[in-house]
């Protein structure tokens, strides 16, 4: 889906916040995929708030038509901020916002959030919310920063001994840092970013297969196939198709 209101991501929340979206259903299904993040989603209709922990597997999701929300996607990592809770386990979970957080204003927040008129007052609000020192939790952790990053730009392609290795701490440390603030661990990380990138590829470039399995860094062909059905629950191709028909969502409608 295409940015249709771009810049309501501030500077000063952009060391938290991926993206803000926005999604009004038509009646029909979409594949949400998963992408390491944690998601709060405000029901505009009924006024309510959840959190959506980070998914290991895709979901088909099919909502009444007219439906409609708004959310904003936490960079990996970041949600953890402000959520009261053992992020890994709300792992393929939802709960009510107000179940998760301590913050006295959480409670209002999602009244307010569907009371307002349009996506930039919408985000103008739950920016305030994140800026408030009560809504936060607990503290960021530099050193899960720095892994995140590096799997990133190594577009997964990285084992956990060697990021435990450039980090200066133990595998164990490592994979506690993950399932403590992004909720899975390093190497499932690693497996969705990579799957990120060879989604990508395949929609920009149109790789073959082999072609793919080979520029993303998987060992063969099946290794690609078998981890694409693992986490999308199709092949490339398959789920290229169903986003070329609007089918596939990855994180909604990308405002900012």
């Amino acid at each position: 889906m295409e940015p249709v209101a771009p810049g309501l991501v501030r500077p000063v929340v952009a060391r938290w916040v991926d993206a803000f979206w926005a999604f009004e259903s038509t009646g029909a299904g979409h594949r949400v995929l998963p992408d390491g993040c944690i998601d709060f989603i405000f029901d505009l209709d009924a006024g309510r708030a959840i959190v959506q922990g980070p998914m290991t597997r895709a979901e088909v999701v099919t909502l009444p038509a007219g439906s409609r929300v708004f959310g904003v996607r936490f960079a990996p990592g970041a949600g953890a901020t402000f959520v009261d809770a053992a992020v890994h386990e709300l792992e393929d979970r939802s709960t009510e916002l107000t179940d998760v957080t301590r913050a006295a204003y959480a409670w209002r927040l999602a009244e307010r959030v569907a009371e307002a008129r349009g996506d930039t007052a919408r985000s103008d609000l739950i920016t305030r919310f994140l800026l408030d020192p009560g809504s936060r939790q607990r503290a960021a952790d530099g050193r899960l920063q720095r892994a995140v990053r590096s799997i990133r730009e190594r577009r997964g392609a990285v084992s956990v001994g060697a990021m435990a290795g450039d980090l200066g701490v133990s595998e164990r440390t490592l994979e506690r840092l993950f399932r403590e603030h992004v909720g899975v661990g390093p190497k499932f990380y690693a497996r969705v970013v990579r799957m990120e990138w060879a989604r990508t590829a395949a929609e920009n470039h149109g790789f073959s297969q082999a072609d793919l399995a080979l520029r993303a860094g998987y060992a063969d062909e099946p290794h690609l196939l078998r981890d694409f059905r693992a986490l999308t629950g199709l092949t490339p191709g398959a789920l290229l198709a169903e986003r070329r028909v609007g089918f596939v969502q990855v994180g909604g409608a990308v405002l900012a």
